[in-house]
């Protein structure tokens, strides 16, 4: 997880073999579809940065797939952003699905 947040800080463009044509991104209400459309809104997010402190890997109901829980705090344009009402603002949920020997976002 750390490598894919150091990532998608430092160039959120090279994440584009994680996802799929079938991948599905939940972006504050909003669900986008497919690698392309989620490389589009990753990259037209402002500059943050993500300080993780804690993940959590689960086993999901589809085979050979599993839900990653993130915690942390999220700096956008160099402010801490802050949700009083959520203990941790980086909270984030990954469903990741394993294609031959990589575990891809899902």
């Amino acid at each position: 997880m750390e490598k894919y947040y150091r990532t998608f800080d430092a160039n959120r463009a090279d994440l584009v073999n994680l996802f799929r044509e079938e991948s599905v991104l939940d972006f504050e209400g909003q669900q986008i579809k497919g690698k392309e459309a989620i490389l589009a809104k990753l990259t037209s997010i402002l500059e943050c940065r993500h300080d993780i402190t804690d993940f959590n890997c689960l086993r999901h109901r589809t085979p050979g797939s599993m839900l990653v829980w993130v915690c942390g705090q999220t700096w956008v344009g160099g402010r801490r952003r802050y949700k009083p009402d959520v203990p941790s603002d980086a909270n984030t949920r990954r469903r990741l699905l394993r294609r031959n020997t990589n575990l891809e976002a899902l």
